[in-house]
């Protein structure tokens, strides 16, 4: 597919890159038993993330969080078996990709809750999980830490999978949790804010094309007058750059020409660095005429 370029009514991509919460969830308000929650925080261009619970954990109740109970797996390798986990997903939007920078979460425990975790992401639909960040524990009792404890920052930018995953991929994290009795409740919650947060960017994965600073061009009826414009672009797909047709214009890739109605540049790879593309204008109104 050829890319044209049509002078200064110019198809140019913005690239979104934000580094912020992708996505966040403060369970604030929560009262009863619920199934699933929804994101509070979402970041533009991704998808919605909702919070639930593996097959063997059982819902409860726990104000300002999201609990449950059957944490009563005594290894990893058992938890994974019994589907003893929370989950949430992230997804980028058509033409988007998303890059984690970092999880945040804040850990509640009854006296009989679990006192091992381990965080895990899929980016193939499930079939198959990875570890990231170390093994957790953590075995804090009500009677010390009622409202639970916010967890140290986990790193995710040192993690490639987890880096310009574009659309249709979707990441799914899960928190595996063991060594608690069947009764025994876990939650992410109680603490004021933010109870369990992604941090990273989103940008876009069309091509960008940027043209430098532009000057004006100024032409007396029947006068060529030139100027040069520099061409760059990040994500390209290897077509060639045309510019043209535009009344009045001619354009070359050549310092003074030859001119032409229209005139391309090349490159290798996805990468365009800074390029020149000559152009000259003809005015064809009487007196002098000014464009850019």
């Amino acid at each position: 597919m050829i890319k044209k370029i049509c002078l200064f009514a110019i198809f140019i991509l913005s690239l979104l890159e934000v580094d912020a919460q992708i996505t966040a969830f403060d369970f604030n308000g929560i009262t009863t038993v619920v199934t699933t929650a929804n994101a509070t925080t979402t970041i533009t261009n991704t998808t919605p993330s909702v919070i639930s619970r593996g097959a063997g954990i059982t819902a409860t109740s726990l104000s300002n969080a999201f609990a449950g109970s059957g944490w009563d797996a005594t290894s990893l390798a058992a938890a994974i078996t019994g589907n003893d986990y929370f989950e949430f997903t992230i997804a980028a939007s058509a033409n988007y990709k998303v890059s984690l920078s970092a999880l945040e979460a804040n850990f509640r425990r009854s006296n009989t809750g679990p006192s091992s975790f381990q965080w895990k992401y899929s980016i193939d639909g499930g079939a198959s999980f990875v570890d990231f960040g170390t093994q957790i524990t953590y075995n804090l009792t009500t009677s010390v830490a009622n409202d639970g404890t916010a967890q140290p920052s986990i790193n995710l930018s040192t993690i490639p999978a987890l880096q310009n995953v574009a659309n249709p991929s979707t990441i799914i994290i899960r928190l595996y949790g063991w060594g608690g009795a069947l009764a025994g409740t876990f939650a992410i919650g109680r603490l004021t804010g933010n109870d369990l947060a992604l941090g990273g960017t989103v940008s876009t994965t069309l091509p960008l094309i940027t043209l430098g600073t532009q000057s004006q061009i100024i032409s007396c009826l029947g006068v060529p007058a030139n100027k040069t414009v520099t061409v760059s672009g990040t994500g390209l797909t290897g077509s060639a750059i045309v510019f043209g047709p535009m009344a009045n214009y001619g354009f070359s890739n050549v310092p003074g020409g030859p001119f032409y109605a229209t005139d391309s540049i090349t490159y290798i790879g996805t990468t365009l660095a800074n390029t020149n593309m000559y152009m000259q204008y003809t005015s064809t109104t009487s007196g002098m005429d000014t464009v850019y």
